[in-house]
């Protein structure tokens, strides 16, 4: 059962409320410096895509991103990828940005990599996540099959052992108004300093 919540103007104090909310102990209790890179992670990303995603559906298109932490927060470098026309350019770009955040591995404490997919709804089957192709983005009458909800996933891996993904349920109503879930965690895998 998703809790959701209806967006406003002001979409940082949501994000703050349901990072705050979030259970990051998947593995033990976190250390606070650990659990301060995730949390600036996943406002981070809530803030560059729930802009995106407040556009409304058909809107823009919704295209991943990738940040690291070493001595401060930076940008992964975007991929050179044709979003509008490529099917694969979701996968593509993702890889590319896995590979930078991996040459720099030595030099970094964080990495998150930010995409759309779609999921089974929680606590029914179990997670079947698919990456969403950003070909999709200008059909505005395309709705989640039954079952499934629409999601940011936020990828997010530490040095210092912890690893696990965050995600956002999102859709819009009739008047195309963004209401967001209560964020949902699991574990990952480590792929950066695993």
């Amino acid at each position: 059962m998703i809790n959701w919540h209806e967006t406003n103007d002001d979409l940082d104090t949501i994000w703050k409320r349901l990072v705050d909310a979030l259970d990051l102990g998947l593995a033990g209790p976190l250390p606070p410096e650990v659990r301060a890179d995730l949390d600036g992670f996943i406002f981070g990303a809530l803030q560059g895509h729930g802009y995106q995603l407040n556009m409304g559906r058909g809107a823009t298109m919704r295209t991943p991103s990738g940040l690291v932490i070493g001595e401060y927060m930076e940008a992964l470098s975007e991929p050179s990828v044709d979003y509008a026309y490529d099917d694969d350019s979701v996968s593509t770009a993702l890889n590319a940005m896995f590979t930078e955040a991996k040459g720099k591995a030595a030099e970094l404490r964080c990495v998150c990599l930010a995409y759309y997919v779609r999921m089974a709804i929680p606590g029914g089957e179990p997670r079947e996540i698919t990456i969403r192709r950003t070909t999709e983005w200008q059909n505005k009458d395309a709705v989640a099959p039954p079952g499934t909800i629409e999601a940011l996933a936020i990828d997010l891996e530490h040095r210092a052992g912890f690893a696990m993904a965050v995600y956002l349920p999102y859709n819009w109503d009739d008047s195309d108004k963004l209401h967001v879930g209560d964020l949902i965690a699991g574990p990952s895998h480590r792929r950066i300093w695993g």
